[in-house]
């Protein structure tokens, strides 16, 4: 992950753009957020947990610039047990094991004046060497980080085993085809110059 220097929040724009290990949200308050916000925030940890890891970061626009959001102790504190209840309940390995949430989220609170802060949501990945274990959501639903954005997973595969091995013999007849083709030309190629050069010979 790229690395942001101590003060950057003092800037007008965040130094990077929204992308892979990059999520901005502006609310107009974190009180209201924390209330309509609920399913958005999930859905972004699930993709950072199965991806390289990632910052979700309240008071930033999508266009990168900074402006804070209108927070009060009590609301960051709630925020702060909103994600861990968030974790704990609905956010697991697809085969039923939970992870703690301190061991891969951390909430920092950036203050930028009196009444407005900036909250990141650090998503650490875990390493997890069966590639058949992934993070979900509770109703089951997979998602991935692709560039910006948070891409659900379709819980049935596009193509049954059948299909792909369907698609696997139709290629190789094609390639088949195509190489028996290939060397029907150079055969046709071989004789033409053979055949203009015992001409040219005789």
């Amino acid at each position: 992950m790229y690395r942001l220097k101590p003060d950057w929040y003092r800037e007008a724009f965040f130094p990077f753009p929204e992308g892979r290990e990059w999520e901005f949200k502006e609310y107009g308050s974190l009180k209201s957020a924390n209330r309509s916000y609920k399913d958005t925030w999930r859905r972004t940890i699930v993709a950072f947990l199965n991806a390289s890891g990632g910052v979700l970061l309240l008071g930033i626009r999508d266009n990168g610039q900074i402006v804070g959001i209108p927070a009060t102790v009590g609301d960051i504190d709630d925020f702060k047990r909103i994600i861990d209840g968030m974790i704990m309940e609905s956010i697991y390995l697809n085969d039923g094991s939970h992870i703690h949430y301190r061991a891969i989220v951390r909430v920092e609170a950036i203050c930028l004046d009196r009444e407005r802060y900036i909250i990141a949501l650090n998503v650490y990945p875990l390493v997890i060497t069966n590639e058949e274990r992934y993070f979900v959501c509770r109703n089951g639903d997979r998602f991935l980080r692709l560039n910006a954005c948070n891409c659900r997973v379709p819980k049935e595969p596009l193509f049954t085993q059948i299909q792909v091995n369907q698609i696997l013999t139709t290629q190789k007849k094609i390639w088949q085809s195509e190489m028996e083709q290939s060397q029907t030309a150079k055969h046709k190629e071989i004789e033409c110059l053979q055949s203009m050069r015992c001409s040219i010979l005789c």
